[in-house]
């Protein structure tokens, strides 16, 4: 891996871990990460995110940006990098996901206002624990909050440090360790590198999610990815 603030050469990685359906493109970055025993910020340059030419500098927020869009640079460096299709990584992102969604300013950026970039993610501790610790697209924004596989309301907080277990991108100082939480402890801690690094991935008590709660769930998710709601007499474009 190239030290940080290195123009790095890009070159085929031995080893590329294969996206999950649903998995948001942070989640896998983080995983590809702790596959190679690598910080964030060095896996993110071997993949060309940062740190390579025509993409921007390494940054506390580059995780966020990221996963909210990439660049066609980005994309075309993730193909170098890896050999998979970029457009298979622009899938994962926030912006790709809920597109229908997207708003955008007078200025071109992103509307603060719309759920495109996501909340601090809830979760579900059996999918994390079946992924290894993977995360999924669909928890990542306020109209996430039912597990349809295993029939349960999402989690919404770390249940040691108390916080939403997103609040932060993953530092990319860090390893990371897939399942665990990153953020900062809320006691006072020692180093500034330290972390709750709790397991999200124990199963705590399980709030049943009825079938009208996960039908809800099921539709919310479908106007989404279509664009168009079709409730009663009436249809809804996004």
């Amino acid at each position: 891996m190239a030290r940080r603030g290195r123009r790095v050469r890009l070159r085929r990685l031995p080893h590329v871990v294969m996206p999950l359906p649903d998995e948001p493109f942070d989640s896998w970055v983080e995983f590809m990460a702790h596959d190679y025993g690598a910080t964030v910020g060095e896996m993110a340059r071997a993949l060309g995110l940062i740190d390579s030419d025509g993409v921007p500098s390494a940054a506390p927020q580059s995780g966020r940006a990221w996963s909210t869009a990439l660049e066609p640079q980005q994309l075309h460096n993730l193909e170098v990098a890896t050999g998979r299709r970029g457009e298979e990584y622009r899938a994962m992102t926030r912006t790709t996901f809920a597109a229908s969604a997207i708003r955008l300013t007078p200025q071109g950026r992103i509307s603060a206002s719309c759920p495109s970039t996501g909340v601090a993610a809830r979760y579900c501790p059996e999918c994390l624990a079946d992924s290894g610790g993977r995360w999924r697209l669909s928890w990542q924004f306020p109209f996430g909050f039912a597990c349809l596989r295993h029939k349960r309301l999402l989690v919404d907080a770390c249940p040691t440090c108390g916080q939403p277990p997103r609040l932060i991108g993953h530092p990319i100082t860090l390893v990371p360790e897939p399942g665990h939480c990153h953020n900062r402890p809320t006691t006072e801690a020692p180093a500034i590198r330290s972390r709750c690094g709790a397991n999200l991935a124990a199963t705590g008590e399980l709030v049943f999610a009825d079938n009208a709660t996960r039908e809800a769930q099921r539709a919310i998710l479908k106007v989404v990815a279509s664009g168009v709601g079709e409730f009663g007499m009436n249809m809804m474009v996004i």
